[in-house]
């Protein structure tokens, strides 16, 4: 019996047919996949690179990239759009860009904007000469939206060089409560600003999140304003936990202890002294009631944690 699927479906609409079994359509191949299916966990995303420094002029203008390592769903047109990563379906999606300046230049004389359609700017920075800028984000973006990296050197001499790179990577879809792979589930904490240490390991008091999307439990989420120092982990799965945590000037060598933990059992460790940040990207298994948190100190009694820190959980499968 030939199957009669809807006409004109929806980016992943589910069809049950007269068998029971459950069907999900992928508006990017134009086609239906059984579901739960080996669609809902692909790798999408794409990599644009240049061969090639490329100049940059006095005005901020759109970097136009003249390649791609990788690119799983036509992000990039190099012949219409060159400066434009392309959505076409609407999800979570980790933004990942490297700015690597030539030597050229003088002081702070490279100025960059991330904007999405070129009227919302995600991000700004200045740079000099030699150095590299990172920017790494998860972002709810629409179908049809696109986002490019507006560049310029005041001099008119600067370029970027071949170490730069655009990344984008689909996490998943803001389906609702699911523990479906394609369903988006996670939070990113940050600090409005600078937390005070003691020489006690206390957590840290998160101020604010940028997501804080949980796909496990309708009604509830990852972090509350009212236990502002704890993640809540829902359902069992593997997570990938990635942060960075900046000291503060003060302080003296090796001073600030820093401690991943949940349910009250240390995960990593380390040591930093004033002015230096801590980078953590792991991936761990969290059980159901997990609470995570980091507690920090500094043995002086005199530094703080930046506002430039984060902590960021994301459900990577179940």
């Amino acid at each position: 019996m030939a199957l009669n699927f809807p006409t004109s479906p929806t980016d992943l609409q589910l069809y049950t047919d007269s068998n029971s079994v459950v069907w999900q359509y992928n508006a990017s191949k134009g086609v239906w996949d059984k579901y739960p299916s080996k669609v809902v966990r692909e790798f999408s995303g794409a990599k644009l690179i240049l061969s090639n420094d490329k100049g940059l002029t006095a005005n901020l203008l759109p970097i136009e990239f003249d390649d791609s390592e990788y690119d799983t769903e036509e992000y990039f047109n190099i012949n219409q759009y060159p400066s434009r990563i392309n959505i076409k379906r609407t999800g979570y999606y980790r933004l990942n860009f490297q700015i690597a300046t030539s030597n050229q230049g003088t002081g702070a004389s490279y100025q960059f904007s991330i904007k999405k359609n070129n009227t919302i700017t995600l991000s700004n920075a200045i740079a000099g000469p030699n150095q590299f800028l990172y920017y790494d984000e998860i972002s709810l973006l629409y179908a049809g939206d696109y986002i490019e990296i507006l560049g310029l050197d005041t001099n008119a001499v600067g370029e970027l060089t071949t170490n730069s790179f655009f990344e984008i990577e689909r996490v998943g879809f803001g389906m609702g409560v699911s523990t479906a792979f394609n369903a988006f589930s996670g939070v990113n904490v940050k600090l409005t600003s600078d937390k005070s240490l003691t020489s006690t390991p206390t957590s840290i008091e998160w101020d604010t999140t940028t997501i804080n999307i949980n796909a496990d439990v309708d009604g509830n989420v990852y972090w509350s304003v009212n236990d502002k120092e704890n993640i809540l982990i829902y359902t069992n799965g593997y997570y990938r936990v990635k942060g960075m945590l900046v000291s503060s000037n003060s302080g003296g060598t090796n001073s600030y202890q820093l401690s991943l933990r949940a349910a009250g059992s240390v995960l990593e460790t380390a040591t930093i002294s004033a002015n230096e940040r801590l980078d953590i990207d792991e991936i761990y298994y969290f059980t159901s009631g997990s609470i995570i948190d980091i507690q920090a100190s500094n043995s002086g009694a005199v530094g703080s944690i930046k506002q430039d820190s984060f902590l960021q959980i994301i459900r990577q499968g179940i």
